[in-house]
């Protein structure tokens, strides 16, 4: 499995700041990141599974991603 993922925010400007909360399946935070317009994120300490991850602006807009790990 790829220990690295790479967090693309196509609507970000270069001056944007997201936050990244990272949940297991039991709903569980394990991972808070400040981001930029492109991030990468360091899943090799993570176990297979899926996760949740919400990224939020400074205007609290919210995206949901999932994320699968193999």
């Amino acid at each position: 499995a790829d220990s690295k993922v790479n967090i693309n925010i196509s609507s970000a400007k270069p001056a944007d700041v997201f936050s990244l909360e990272m949940y297991d399946t039991n709903g569980k935070v394990i991972r808070y990141q400040t981001l930029y317009h492109k991030n990468v994120l360091d899943v090799s300490s993570f176990p297979k599974g899926i996760y949740q991850l919400i990224i939020s602006n400074e205007k609290d807009n919210k995206e949901k991603r999932r994320l699968v790990l193999q």
